[in-house]
């Protein structure tokens, strides 16, 4: 909070910090923002950078990127939902044993810490269990989660990478294929100020 009041303040020229700073973030007369690693999709990334130049002529806006920052990106796509196969897992060794801690589910499912609580997660929000003192319990046993709906979002984010993709790669102007990625029908002709504007015009 101190060093967000010093940046507010001009006392701080940069300040490193994670995305979540952008959220409800506005100052003005921020003159650049730098993207250390690509974001995921482009609406993030137009979020972000849409702080920069509020009400000032102009901002500088930097992506730096490279090859690992794709595969960090498909790492939270295919790590998002659990697998079916370890879902399974979960209801059935609560319907062969009865209500279990998590350590003790744990022994059942082939599945890390981290991924048995996004398991449990989603089996609480479907319903399906249900976290008591003796432990998780099953609900339903009938019941899964929407795999459907688990697949649809799965591939909305790889084409949002994809999209990403295809914006580092553009040769026309940046400020049109952003504009045209949002459906913004007022932003149509090249801005002349992205990279690609400039070099088209030396």
């Amino acid at each position: 909070i101190e060093l967000e009041q010093r940046l507010m303040k001009n006392q701080l020229k940069a300040l490193v910090a994670s995305v979540a700073l952008g959220m409800g973030f506005d100052k003005p007369d921020l003159s650049f923002v730098v993207h250390y690693q690509q974001p995921g999709n482009i609406i993030s990334y137009y979020q972000q950078i849409g702080r920069a130049g509020r009400n000032i002529d102009e901002a500088h806006i930097i992506l730096m990127h490279g090859p690992g920052d794709e595969d960090i990106q498909q790492h939270f796509i295919d790590t998002a939902f659990p697998k079916p196969k370890q879902i399974e897992s979960a209801i059935h060794a609560l319907q062969e044993r009865g209500a279990l801690k998590q350590t003790e589910l744990q022994r059942y499912v082939n599945a890390n810490k981290s991924t048995l609580d996004k398991i449990l997660t989603h089996l609480e929000v479907e319903r399906i269990i249900q976290n008591t003192d003796e432990g998780y319990l099953l609900k339903n046993a009938d019941a899964r989660p929407d795999y459907e709906r688990w697949a649809m979002v799965t591939e909305q984010r790889e084409t949002e990478l994809q999209q990403m993709r295809d914006y580092i790669q553009h040769t026309d102007c940046l400020m049109r294929f952003i504009a045209e990625a949002l459906d913004d029908p007022t932003n149509v002709q090249p801005c002349g100020r992205c990279k690609n504007c400039r070099n088209s015009q030396s």
